[in-house]
């Protein structure tokens, strides 16, 4: 398999996936027959904006069971899609704090690293033995 393969099937993946997550929230999703080209199953997600977005996923890569799609294609192209779901992922949404992505306004510090522990001192030489007080030495 070559790359674009893999990355169209990854795509795949991706939308099946997605559009299984936005039906365990609850929002309008099924499948539907791509009416330029039948037998090209179309899988759509009904958005909260009130918008549909579509996506056609080769007969043979279609995994799952899918509810059928009540609704008709809006006719909307991949970049009215694209923009769609733009406009839906810049909407605040209750219980998800804001997330800046600008970049730090300073470098982050390094975390300093310890020296290493100096070498034990050596041994202290033997005293010369006490010749006055043999017994001290």
């Amino acid at each position: 398999m070559d790359l674009s393969d893999l990355l169209y099937r990854n795509h795949n993946i991706a939308v099946m996936l997605a559009v299984r997550f936005a039906a365990q929230l609850g929002l309008e999703v099924g499948v539907g027959e791509d009416p330029l080209e039948l037998g090209w199953p179309v899988l759509y997600i009904m958005l909260p904006t009130g918008e549909q977005v579509a996506w056609r996923v080769p007969p043979e890569e279609l995994v799952g069971d899918w509810p059928a799609f009540t609704a008709h294609h809006d006719g909307h192209t991949p970049e009215e899609r694209s923009a769609r779901l733009r406009k839906y992922l810049e909407t605040p949404q209750p219980g998800l704090a804001p997330q800046s992505h600008t970049a730090p306004q300073s470098a982050p510090q390094p975390i300093p690293i310890a020296e290493p522990a100096p070498p034990p001192a050596p041994p202290l030489p033997s005293a010369p033995r006490n010749k006055l007080f043999p017994k001290l030495g």
